[in-house]
């Protein structure tokens, strides 16, 4: 429960309130941190970097294969398995990605879950 709050906090953070300012250099070190992470095998970076790249962030910009990739990575752990925002993202990914930018996407999930 910790790791989800924490990386709601730093979705926030990455987020941000403005519209179109540029990223600071604490977002973009946040978001370079948080993809070692999930490259690493963390679940939890997993799950956030693939929600910024599901929904686009200050510092990310969306990128619909990255976040399907991410997505797919996380529901390894059954922590994410189930939650709702993962479903619902997935379940959109797989409505807007074609079968073959599926695949090349799971490959990438497949390495970030066995790192």
């Amino acid at each position: 429960m910790k790791s989800h709050v924490i990386g709601l906090v730093l979705i926030v953070g990455l987020l941000g309130c403005g519209g179109n300012e540029e990223a600071g250099p604490d977002a973009k070190g946040a978001a370079v941190e948080l993809e070692a992470q999930a490259q690493a095998g963390d679940s939890a970076a997993q799950f956030n970097l693939g929600m910024m790249y599901y929904q686009g962030a200050e510092s990310v910009e969306q990128d619909l294969m990255k976040a399907y990739a991410y997505l797919m990575a996380a529901v390894k752990d059954e922590e994410y398995k189930n939650m709702d925002p993962v479903k619902m993202a997935l379940f959109d990914l797989k409505q807007t990605l074609s079968k073959e930018d599926q695949a090349t996407a799971q490959k990438l999930a497949d390495e970030l879950a066995s790192p």
